[in-house]
């Protein structure tokens, strides 16, 4: 069981926070859910608050990042997702650690933690480079995002971008 069980969480009507994955999902994690009056958005006060930081931080993710110009609007999803992941790991001053922490009762993996869009290099385990001498071992990409699943995302820029 997790650290957190039985923490309230309030949200809004919002489909997606009463779908019956999201239920489900939450009562498996031990939270309560309380969904706030429809139409009185004062009640969402700090999750419009949260969601114009990770707005904010993404675009400032994708404003900085060392991608093409003409990749970045192709990336905001995964630059909103790289900045959702980085706002849990910190820590809030509300929880006095991070939502992280407070969720899985252990340290957040910053160690994990990239800046967004940087160069990153992917083994090429098929070796598609076939020349004789010095075959290419690596694919390049941006990396877009670590999980605690011990993987990283990372967008190739021959395959999944279509260049």
């Amino acid at each position: 069981m997790h650290h957190n069980s039985g923490a309230l969480v309030q949200t809004d009507s919002d489909p997606v926070f009463t779908s019956r994955r999201f239920v489900q999902t939450a009562n498996e994690l031990g939270l309560r859910l309380r969904y706030s009056p429809p139409h009185v958005h004062e009640h969402d006060g700090l999750v419009e608050r949260s969601i114009r930081t990770l707005k904010e931080s993404a675009a400032a993710m994708l404003h900085t990042a060392p991608l093409p110009q003409h990749l970045k609007d192709k990336l905001w999803s995964a630059a909103l997702g790289h900045s959702a992941w980085v706002y849990n790991l910190l820590p809030h001053s509300q929880l006095g650690m991070s939502p992280y922490q407070a969720l899985f009762a252990k340290p957040s993996p910053l160690q994990h933690v990239r800046v967004f869009g940087c160069k990153a290099f992917v083994y090429d385990h098929v070796h598609t480079d076939k020349s004789k001498a010095f075959p290419r071992r690596a694919m390049e990409g941006f990396y877009m995002l670590a999980s605690t699943r011990d993987a990283t995302r990372i967008a190739s820029t021959s395959r999944q971008l279509g260049e």
